[in-house]
């Protein structure tokens, strides 16, 4: 009987490890390339460096089924690539070191999320040089929030 307790107590602290192991880094060196380094079946934490683009944080939406945890502390957020959504009827795209309106909306499993460190804005701007408030809702629809990690470097919510 004392074997069968320690093969137990064995299998659940390896099973226990093997949960902490599934986070994935990922530095990208080009904006645009994400998709390179990271795929639909890719583990629940992830940790991305470099410059992305509105084609890479489509990416990250689209393939975020099973996405927990999400560190974007050493990305830089640029312009250009394909819009990231769109939403009653109009396209997103990014703006250099801006969380975009409804850059992270619908990420259900997203449980921490951490903005990059040289964010200055949440929201949009317009065309005409002002901008939206983020108001929630570059998170909004995400359920299982729990953290947001802001950088110092916000000027404007």
């Amino acid at each position: 009987m004392k074997r069968i307790s320690i093969y137990f107590i064995m299998l659940v602290a390896a099973f226990s490890l093997s949960i902490g192991v599934q986070a994935k880094t990922i530095t990208v060196t080009t904006a645009g390339t994400l998709s390179s380094y990271l795929s639909s079946e890719e583990t629940q934490t992830v940790i991305i460096s470099g410059p992305l683009n509105g084609t890479d944080i489509a990416l990250i939406r689209t393939t975020a089924g099973n996405l927990e945890r999400l560190d974007l502390t050493n990305a830089t957020i640029v312009e250009g690539g394909t819009p990231y959504t769109s939403y009653n009827g109009q396209d997103y795209m990014t703006q250099n070191n801006i969380v975009g309106s409804y850059m992270f909306r619908g990420m259900v499993n997203l449980i921490d999320l951490k903005f990059p460190k040289n964010v200055v804005g949440l929201g949009s701007y317009t065309k005409d040089g002002s901008y939206s408030t983020w108001s929630g809702y570059s998170v909004s629809n995400c359920p299982s929030l729990e953290t947001v990690t802001l950088p110092s470097t916000l000027l404007w919510i």
